[in-house]
């Protein structure tokens, strides 16, 4: 099924930047309505997605039926069990739905419908200026996949990507409570005002050379800031998830594919900023990835903050083709992108059988 929907995203892509780019309209009789071309192929693109998550067997997804089935829809929605509050939004989302439909094939429905609809129609909004395949693939792999699994920090990664996209038409009070709201989708998505550092610098010549030198260095950064607040007894509690860093703890998986693309966005890095000022932003939350991985060698779960900052190498990657100096070069580009995604999904869930989402299963119901 994965590989299915990997060549039907390749084959509607290539179509779509094929056909006209013109708005198209139905109209219907008696009621006469219109509907942008834009509509058809956010639609094309999501109903395979979404189709593959409800028909999935439970048993892909590590966490599908332990985590999702029984305990936040079982325990929460239908036993009633007393929310918390750290996670209490998603919660609250998962008992309103049981109380639309009680089956859970529709919470994992309409979850998917939610966290594709969001990066789909960004995409598919912005095709002119980004490379909609690449960006695709990107959201495919690193976020879509992942859903599988961690449904709960994908639709607050989705949310934090509404706040991110109001953030770039400056209005940064909104981002902030977009992002506030996610954090309490999964506490988590806290990283993300992580992005405030770069926005108000941005103005800044001289500090588009110092800030990603922050970034770079932010695993070193924090590990001193959480050791210096482990000494503190209302966090000293903390202590014993802390350890020495270890490259064995790293989860060096998720690493390979930032490595692999990190070349050619330093190569083209000026080109970059110079199509779109708020790439200067999402370039340093490309190399925030860096540090969440690195930081998994002291912290495990450390890596899951990436999720949180792919949205920016979606965009960024889809946009490494503009830069390119004729059309040879853009195809080889865009051709090693491809390439390094489906390897990357090939060695992470196929290899790794990470989050054991693969192979895919249908359900039986």
């Amino acid at each position: 099924m994965y590989y299915f929907l990997i060549i039907y995203i390749i084959s509607l892509s290539v179509l779509m930047t094929r056909l006209s780019s013109k708005k198209k309209y139905i109209k219907i009789k008696p009621i006469s309505f219109q509907l942008s071309s834009n509509i058809y192929w956010i639609i094309l693109f999501l109903l395979p997605l979404i189709y593959a998550a409800v028909k999935r067997s439970l048993n892909v997804g590590s966490d599908t039926a332990g985590v999702y089935r029984n305990i936040y829809f079982g325990g929460y929605a239908v036993n009633h069990w007393r929310p918390t509050i750290y996670e209490g939004l998603f919660i609250q989302y998962v008992k309103l739905v049981y109380k639309i439909n009680p089956k859970f094939e529709f919470l994992l429905g309409l979850s998917v419908l939610i966290i594709c609809s969001i990066f789909i129609t960004y995409f598919v909004l912005r095709r002119k200026n980004i490379n909609i395949m690449i960006s695709l693939l990107v959201f495919f792999v690193w976020l879509y996949c992942p859903s599988y699994n961690v449904l709960r920090q994908i639709l607050a990664v989705s949310c934090s990507f509404i706040g991110l996209v109001i953030l770039e038409k400056n209005r940064p009070i909104c981002g902030v409570i977009i992002f506030t709201i996610a954090s309490f989708i999964h506490i988590t998505s806290i990283i993300v005002f992580i992005y405030y550092i770069p926005y108000f610098f941005a103005k800044k010549q001289k500090w588009r050379k110092i800030v990603p030198l922050i970034f770079l260095l932010g695993p070193f950064i924090t590990k001193i800031l959480i050791t210096s607040l482990i000494q503190i007894s209302f966090f000293s509690k903390f202590a014993e998830s802390l350890q020495p860093f270890n490259m064995s703890n790293m989860n060096t998986k998720f690493f390979i594919f930032p490595v692999m693309v990190f070349p050619l966005i330093l190569l083209y890095w000026n080109e970059i900023i110079r199509l779109d000022t708020f790439n200067y932003i999402h370039l340093c939350g490309f190399i925030f990835i860096f540090t969440a991985v690195f930081l998994s060698g002291y912290l495990w779960y450390a890596f899951r903050m990436m999720y949180y900052f792919i949205p920016s190498e979606a965009i960024i990657l889809g946009q490494l083709g503009r830069c390119c100096k004729n059309r040879k070069q853009r195809f080889l580009v865009n051709l090693y992108l491809v390439v390094a995604l489906l390897g990357s999904f090939l060695f992470v869930y196929v290899y790794h059988d990470t989050d054991g989402i693969y192979p895919y299963l249908f359900n039986n119901l």
